[in-house]
Formats: C-alpha cells, structure tokens, sequence
C-alpha cells in the first residue's frame, strides 16, 4: 500500500489565471491477482474510488472506471511495474476537451503529474493542470485523512 499527499494547480490560459485546486490524499493499493489498482481519493466528505484496470502482455496497460462520475476514463501505460510513471489521455466531451499526460518520479519520493488540456474542436490549448505528488508515511496520511473527516 502506498500513500500519497496531492497537490494541485490549474493554468488556466484564458484569462491567465492560476488556480489551486487544494491538497487531497490518496491511499494506491496492487491487487496484481485481479490485474487492477485501486485508489482511494480522500477528500472532505466523501471517499472518490477510481480502479485502474492492468491488461497488456506485463500488465503496463491501463484503463481507469470511479465511482465518481465527474471523473472521466483514462487509458494509458505505465512505464514499468513500479506504477508510478505513465502516460495517459481521456476527453470530457461534454466540455469537448482532450486530455493528455504523463506522470513523472522526480526523486524516490515525489512526482509531478502534468495534464494538457485541448478544445478538442479548434485544437487550442485551454489548461495544464499540475499536481504534486509526495509519497507519506501510514501514520501522516491517517493523521490529515482524520482531519479532513
């Protein structure tokens, strides 16, 4: 089981503006038996569950499903399987915009994931949206998920 503190940050281009989107903590646990991942995202109030489905000849392939349904599905691949780095593309199409990302491991604990947001009609740029993301101990994420309850 890995725990992980994010934190985030959209550009939005038009109108130059720098949003943040707070800090959330999440809990990654393998279940390389029924080839998935599960997330659990914790944020005020409420528990968001996003499992990432493994398929491809090493399991590096993934397609995401939450229980959430402002969370759209992500397909992409790992690099290895550490699953910590991927790339990985989605569309919101109700907003006709196309993501695409990569997650990136800075060092043995932090990562930087970056998303590029697309019209997906004219092809202009709309966003990137940033998170930062710190692997932390058991004890500090049910320290802040306690206090976020």
């Amino acid at each position: 089981m890995k725990y992980t503190k994010i934190s985030g940050t959209f550009l939005k281009f038009d109108g130059s503006q720098r949003i943040q989107t707070g800090v959330h903590y999440a809990s990654q646990e393998l279940k390389l038996a029924d080839s998935k991942l599960v997330i659990r995202t914790f944020v005020p109030g409420n528990i968001i569950e996003t499992e990432m489905l493994l398929d491809g000849p090493e399991k590096l392939d993934f397609k995401t499903t939450s229980d959430d349904p402002k969370i759209p599905v992500i397909v992409g691949t790992f690099f290895d399987s550490s699953y910590e780095e991927c790339v990985m593309n989605s569309m919101l199409p109700e907003q006709k915009i196309a993501i695409t990302g990569v997650v990136s491991k800075l060092d043995k604990d932090h990562g930087l994931s970056m998303k590029t947001l697309v019209d997906s009609t004219s092809g202009k740029v709309v966003g990137i949206m940033e998170e930062r993301v710190e692997l932390i101990s058991r004890e500090a994420f049910e320290k802040a998920i306690s206090q976020t309850e």
